[in-house]
């Protein structure tokens, strides 16, 4: 794997206060992918829109690599929790799952190289919030309205040295 710009990113505002518990509120509540929203702030970090055909590009690698690789890791490491003497073998299975989530943004890195993405009139924080909407306009049985203000919240916590 050579140098990934999106999983350096990703390291950089997952660190940042509140990121984390949106992201994974979004994903347990939601469904949905925390490297396909890493994936839509790092885009508009760029100055760039993810349009409906960009982000099918990647949902199509997401399904792939969540259903075959990261989501059984995850439930490995949550069936694991709390059980006597399971720490060492669970802190394993959080490492594999780690490396199988970097995979996965390899390969969104790699796709997003080669797409043709649109530079548009606006701050980072609207390309961020459009690449979001975008985004979780495809998620199942899930409406705009019941997420708005959380996608609000991180977009806010993952610009906040670049809001403005």
């Amino acid at each position: 794997m050579g140098e990934n710009l999106l999983w350096n990113y990703s390291l950089e505002v997952y660190r940042k206060p509140n990121v984390e518990a949106e992201l994974l509120q979004l994903q347990d509540r939601f469904g949905a992918d925390v490297n396909v929203l890493l994936s839509c702030l790092w885009v508009a970090s760029q100055g760039l829109e993810l349009d409906d055909n960009a982000l099918s590009e990647l949902l199509k690698i997401s399904a792939s690599c969540q259903a075959q690789c990261i989501m059984p890791l995850r439930s490995l490491r949550r069936g694991l929790k709390g059980l006597a003497g399971a720490e060492g073998i669970r802190e394993e299975v959080k490492s594999l799952e780690l490396k199988a989530e970097q995979w996965q943004q390899d390969l969104f890195y790699q796709q997003i190289k080669k797409l043709s993405l649109t530079t548009g009139d606006g701050s980072t924080t609207l390309f961020a919030l459009q690449n979001l909407q975008c985004y979780t306009n495809h998620l199942q049985g899930v409406e705009w309205d019941d997420l708005s203000g959380i996608v609000s919240d991180l977009v806010s916590f993952a610009f906040v040295e670049n809001n403005g």
